[in-house]
């Protein structure tokens, strides 16, 4: 089982927050409260669960609404992910899980955002740690070039414009090969670096298929079938690495990024509960993300919920 806790209203260890401020002294308990986050959900077990924020309980009190944006609850990929919010309460040692949102009754909870979205995202390159690549010609054109009998050279093309949220799908090289029968080789990379404490990690997002020509061609290769979603404390970037026969050259263009893109907070899906919240041990109570099927691989929760508590 893979308990974790919203950093905003608990400690690791699962304890409440003090400036939390969810107990039933709280007038209005929970109204306008955000929880936005994403969940990473690898569990195979099907008990994966993610305490989301604290309520008040004190038997009297219901949950009226949920507001739900930025992400999937549960969606139509394979493995599919049945997923719910419980509003968790532990009275004389029993502890209650009342469906709040139940995913499987309901149907796959998605905003859907704007899909396909196919936009020129690199900004600058630079030349990598292997030689060749030419970034800042003598010319009047935009392009970095990689001239004759090179071998593996690198370019770093960063990737710009993204939104927190969005879910990169595919990624496309546009380039020029120029080649009267000599062997010109291109792959390419689509990679992130996520920030850590110890040292920024850099991992592999997915790479397109090896382009390997002998004539002239105007390339446009395209990695899809992607799904990875865009965090604040990460960076895309694409290696593209090269090599060039005799009398052939490569001219690079651009780069272009499909997204599904996410939501603004206000865009919002009302999701109507009027649930009454159970009498809790000193009043407080838990909304959790539960996972209910085991699930080898399923997508990242990636969620906003603002509950209404009456």
């Amino acid at each position: 089982m893979a308990t974790t806790y919203s950093s905003r209203f608990y400690t690791s260890a699962g304890a409440v927050l003090p400036n939390a401020g969810m107990s039933n002294s709280n007038a209005g308990g929970l109204l306008g409260a955000i929880f936005s986050e994403t969940i990473p959900t690898t569990v195979t077990d099907g008990l994966d669960e993610h305490y989301l924020m604290p309520v008040p309980a004190n038997g009297v009190r219901r949950l009226q609404t949920l507001l739900m944006s930025n992400g999937d609850l549960d969606t139509n990929d394979t493995p599919l992910l049945d997923a719910d919010l419980v509003i968790r309460t532990t009275l004389n040692g029993v502890t209650t899980d009342t469906i709040v949102y139940d995913a499987s009754a309901r149907g796959p909870f998605s905003v859907s955002g704007v899909t396909g979205n196919e936009v020129q995202r690199n900004g600058p390159a630079k030349a990598g740690a292997t030689a060749g690549w030419v970034v800042a010609g003598a010319t009047n054109l935009s392009e970095a070039t990689l001239p004759a009998s090179q071998t593996g050279s690198t370019l770093v093309v960063p990737i710009v414009g993204l939104k927190v949220g969005d879910i990169v799908t595919a990624f496309k090289v546009v380039a020029q090969i120029e080649s009267a029968g000599g062997t010109v080789t291109l792959d390419a990379d689509l990679r992130k670096l996520t920030n850590a404490a110890a040292d920024p990690t850099d991992a592999s997002v997915g790479t397109i298929a090896q382009v390997s020509v002998t004539a002239d061609t105007a390339v446009a290769a395209t990695k899809t079938g992607l799904s990875d979603i865009v965090g604040a404390d990460e960076r895309f970037y694409v290696l593209i690495t090269a090599t060039t026969a005799a009398s052939t050259d490569i001219r690079f263009l651009n780069i272009t990024v499909t997204t599904t893109q996410a939501l603004a907070e206000l865009s919002l899906r009302v999701v109507d509960v009027w649930a009454l919240i159970p009498q809790g041990e000193g009043g407080i109570g838990h909304l959790v993300f539960k996972v209910n099927t085991a699930a080898a691989t399923p997508n990242a929760a990636n969620l906003t919920v603002i509950p209404l508590v009456l």
